[in-house]
Parts: structure tokens; C-alpha cells; sequence
């Protein structure tokens, strides 16, 4: 939401919110409290977390996620590849959760 002041983006009410974390195992562990507090904050948010699929199953029953989902085999690392390579698929697979 660019242009928007940090207190009107406090006060602000959004209806969705999509986490996106791929990054390691433990990376993800240590969001789940700013997951807890989204929900906290927008309890009638519908919250979606794009991760690796393999860690689709650390979140995907957490009660405060809609859907946890992973990008794909299109968005796996292959040595030399530019590192925005999977990006499209992330950003096509993150579409998809509705």
C-alpha cells in the first residue's frame, strides 16, 4: 500500500493477508508469532503462507492460516541459475490461493 502513512497503516483493515517465507526451516519457525499476531490483529482476515513445500505441513494445520502451500517444483534452486528464477512460478502459485 505505497503512500500510506505508518498510523493509517496501523489503523488500516485488509481482508487478506499472504505471508511469503522460503527461506530455512528455522526461518519459518521463528515467523510463526508474527502469524499469531496477524491474527490477533485482523481476526477475520483470510491469512495464506506461500513456503517450500517442504514445509507445507510444519503450518498447514496452525489455526490461524487459510491455506499453507508451497511454490512448486518450479521455484527449486539449480546451480547458476539467477536467483529471481523461480520467482513467476512463486508469484503465479501465490494467484492461485484465493
Amino acid at each position: 500500500m505505497p503512500g500510506l502513512s505508518s498510523t493509517a497503516l496501523r489503523t488500516a483493515e485488509f481482508r487478506r493477508i499472504l505471508l511469503i517465507k522460503f527461506s530455512a526451516l528455522g526461518d519459518v519457525v521463528h515467523s510463526i508469532p508474527v502469524l499469531n499476531k496477524l491474527r490477533r490483529r485482523y481476526p477475520s482476515a483470510e491469512i495464506d503462507w506461500l513456503v517450500r513445500p517442504a514445509f507445507a505441513e510444519l503450518i498447514a494445520h496452525h489455526p490461524a492460516v487459510r491455506v499453507g502451500a508451497g511454490p512448486g517444483r518450479c521455484a527449486s534452486k539449480r546451480r547458476g541459475s539467477p536467483p529471481w528464477r523461480g520467482c513467476s512460478c512463486i508469484c503465479a502459485r501465490a494467484a492461485t490461493i484465493s
